[in-house]
């Protein structure tokens, strides 16, 4: 979303190259949270399946919300283990329930329990860039000691250790999950990259917000009828701020900017590391965020964003707090995050943000790059996808299958569908299923034929039909609001215009009940978990698909970059550059 080739102007090399190289899916969807993206998108089955509808921080006891990934609904990482393959991922973890990360365990819901042979990175959803929280296989370790330490290029050292040793000692395929705790907040970068961006922000997010989609309308990443929707509420005109106000809003988000091509740089080292192996074209790229924009800056930003789950203080002293403090933003002492006006932004032309279910926090485009198979480098398809897809679309390119039993658990189907018809037919009609996954013993499409695969199971019209379908969803919940608050707060709540002018695709949010728990205007957000963030095999022995790796490289951020790198011999590497 915050990258130059998805309209914005930000200026990230590596996701420029491989959006020229590949595809651009602007129809991409998420869930408006990060652990249940990432759930979504380790396991091929709905958030909810996999029993991680809220984040793991939280087990509120339904079967959806338990806060940990269901044994029924094996990772990639199990998938791939059996049959063959050696799993390492890297980075931010947040799927296992964090009281379980003590020094004693329990350790079945830790990352190699749950399918890596290897694993560095931090297990909570956020953590200071400069000294992380840090965990190595089943045990913490200390934040190494060194001048200009810095956690993105820490994970990307990790990696490409990890792979260089895998290659040195073996044969195997294997899979990397590379999964980026940027450009999550606290936005922490080195100066150099937040002072390049200040001068691209003066202009407001007022103006941020109109380039942004001249600039998406001249790409045809949305069509010439897409008008901007009003501002959300909350958010107030650029205009209406004095000059050292937007001194520090602008700052603030500078430093969100310098940290997308921070961590750009840093997954292009990786690149550049498996092309000087000799891997980069037998690799699948998928790179996409794992939600909408942050809403948790507050009105105007912040230097200590954990606010949002306290309460902030008002806008006039956040602004003064930034204001004294304007030069050292990005340093380890600040957890420091933008404000709402620049999310709004972030999500043009969306609605509302991360932890909404409008399309500003469910809308996430995607860029997908596969050499060989993909028929229009550069070209952009538009068919309805979301992150329960990616799993299987790993399984359609590697010829893995989804076993009958993981570690002696019988196993829910697959939930979403292979991308691998768009990657030749960008005209086909979307093939996502609608809770109807094929049989397991389903033939699969051959390679190259993937456009002649008609499946089963029912269809979606690239969205067109799910788009004729708010207007019911908002009826009944309007009547809901009627009942349960007496739209007291006034907030339209419709859904914003997609990128065809109709209404966005996704479901109208249902608020967390009680005074001031809901997201209209002028209600403080407070913790409300269960109403607002309940998100709407081979024989033994046998290698599916050898010499391919699928790498899934995936950046966590509030606007951020997940990188889902499938390398064909077998890799998969991910990371955001959203969150």
């Amino acid at each position: 979303r915050s990258s130059g080739v998805l309209g914005w102007g930000i200026a990230p090399p590596t996701a420029a190259r491989l959006a020229a190289e590949g595809l651009r899916s602007p129809h991409s969807h998420v869930t408006p949270l990060c652990s249940p993206t990432r759930a979504c998108l380790l396991t091929g089955r709905n958030h909810h399946s996999a029993g991680m509808g809220i984040v793991p921080n939280f087990d509120i006891g339904y079967p959806g919300y338990r806060g940990q990934l269901n044994k029924s609904t094996a990772t990639l990482g199990e998938i791939a283990q059996s049959q063959g393959y050696t799993t390492m991922g890297v980075g931010k973890w947040h799927l296992t329930p964090m009281s379980h990360f003590s020094g004693a365990g329990p350790f079945d819901q830790w990352p190699l329990q749950r399918g890596f042979d290897r694993w560095y990175g931090t297990p909570d959803g956020a953590t200071n860039q400069w000294k992380p929280d840090l965990i190595e296989d089943n045990h913490w370790i200390e934040t190494p000691d060194r001048p200009d330490y810095h956690f993105t290029e820490d994970i990307v050292d990790h990696a490409i250790d990890f792979v260089r040793d895998q290659k040195n000692g073996s044969d195997d395929p294997f899979f990397l999950y590379v999964a980026f705790c940027a450009v999550h907040f606290p936005h922490h970068v080195p100066p150099e990259y937040i002072d390049k961006y200040v001068p691209v922000f003066e202009k407001g997010w007022d103006q941020t917000r109109a380039d942004r989609l001249a600039r998406q309308k001249e790409l045809g990443l949305v069509g010439p009828e897409v008008e901007l929707p009003d501002r959300n509420a909350g958010v107030n005109a650029w205009d209406e701020y004095d000059d050292d106000a937007r001194a520090s809003m602008v700052r603030l988000q500078a430093a969100f900017a310098g940290m997308v091509e921070h961590t750009d740089h840093h997954l292009g080292r990786l690149v550049a590391e498996l092309e000087e192996m000799g891997e980069l074209d037998n690799t699948v790229f998928v790179l996409f965020s794992d939600n909408g924009a942050s809403q948790e800056g507050g009105p105007v930003g912040s230097l200590q964003s954990m606010r949002f789950f306290t309460g902030y203080t008002s806008a006039e002293d956040e602004l003064a707090e930034i204001a004294a403090n304007r030069e050292t933003i990005g340093e380890e002492q600040w957890f420091n995050n933008y404000g709402t006006g620049w999310a709004m932004a972030g999500n043009t032309p969306l609605k509302r943000y991360k932890q909404d279910t409008h399309g500003g926090g469910v809308r996430s485009p995607l860029i997908i790059r596969w050499p060989g198979e993909v028929a229009d480098p550069g070209g952009i398809r538009t068919q309805f996808h979301h992150a329960i897809d990616i799993t299987p679309t790993v399984l359609d390119v590697t010829g893995l299958t989804l076993p009958d039993q993981v570690k002696g658990v019988v196993q829910k189907p697959m939930e979403g569908t292979s991308l691998g018809y768009t990657f030749n037919e960008g005209e086909t009609p979307s093939q996502r299923g609608q809770g109807q996954a094929p049989p397991r013993d389903a033939p699969r499409p051959q390679r190259g034929a993937r456009g002649a695969d008609k499946r089963d199971a029912q269809t979606r019209e690239d969205g067109q039909r799910a788009q004729q379908r708010p207007a019911v969803h908002e009826a009944c919940l309007g009547r809901r609001r009627g009942r349960f608050q007496g739209d007291a707060e006034g907030e339209d709540h419709r859904l914003g215009d997609d990128h065809h002018g109709n209404p966005d695709a996704g479901t109208p949010p249902i608020e967390a009940l009680g005074k001031g728990g809901g997201v209209g205007a002028g209600g403080r957000r407070g913790w409300h978990a269960p109403a607002r963030w309940g998100a709407g095999g081979a024989g033994a022995g046998s290698v599916p698909g050898a010499g391919q790796r699928f790498a899934s490289t995936r950046c966590c951020g509030c606007l951020g970059y997940c990188a889902f790198l499938l390398s064909l011999r077998v890799v998969q590497a991910a990371g955001p550059l959203k969150r």
